[in-house]
């Protein structure tokens, strides 16, 4: 393949997966009042069960994650010699999802989804949302290019994403106990009906090109 065919198909590739996830997007965006705002284990299903159907390269990410407003994240990245960060100062703040287990509760991390080119998928980080401590994702990094991101994943490395307010930051974990959740093998009827919506719009860009 010459080099202007070769750019040709990574731009149709690149143009044929911001389409699909803008889809898969959309598609929750009408499903999630109906479901516990923690449903990151089914958005992250039906996001891989999507992205095989479309050949999109991707991994699905168990991780721990912290949201902190910008108080606690700058100064946890800023410590004094005597500090060791395990206190919290006036109006510092962070909630996450930590340990991988599953418990009473369900599972005790998050679930992602990031593609080869570098795209994080995580369609419930809202469920971090503390607007009275400063912590908002915000729509922008429900689906947010990360330079490096599927890399970093691959060698377990921290990844730190800007929010509206404060900051998201990942960690890898080596756990598969999200397969052992209910919500695991809920997603076959939903991932049909978001493959279906999908193929739709791909239809029409099609038509439209």
């Amino acid at each position: 393949m010459n080099g202007k065919k070769a750019k040709k198909m990574r731009a149709e590739n690149a143009r044929r997966e911001k389409t699909v996830l803008a889809g898969l997007a959309a598609w929750w965006d009408g499903h999630k009042e109906r479901y516990d705002y923690a449903a990151c284990i089914l958005t992250a299903r039906v996001a891989t069960d999507v992205l095989t159907h479309f050949k999109i390269p991707h991994r699905l990410v168990a991780v721990k994650s912290n949201a902190m407003n910008l108080q606690r994240y700058e100064r946890i990245n800023n410590l004094a010699q005597d500090d060791d960060g395990m206190t919290f100062l006036d109006g510092e703040y962070c909630v996450g999802a930590n340990d991988g287990q599953i418990g009473e509760r369900g599972f005790g991390g998050h679930l992602i989804v990031v593609t080869s080119n570098d795209t994080l998928v995580d369609l419930t980080n809202y469920q971090f949302d503390r607007p009275e401590h400063d912590i908002i994702t915000g729509n922008a990094v429900r689906i947010h290019k990360s330079q490096g991101a599927f890399r970093d994943f691959t060698n377990n490395k921290e990844l730190t994403i800007p929010l509206e307010k404060g900051v998201l930051l990942y960690w890898p974990l080596d756990t598969t106990s999200y397969r052992d959740a209910p919500d695991w093998r809920l997603s076959y009827a939903m991932s049909k009906e978001a493959i279906t919506a999908i193929s739709a719009l791909l239809a029409i860009e099609g038509a439209n090109a």
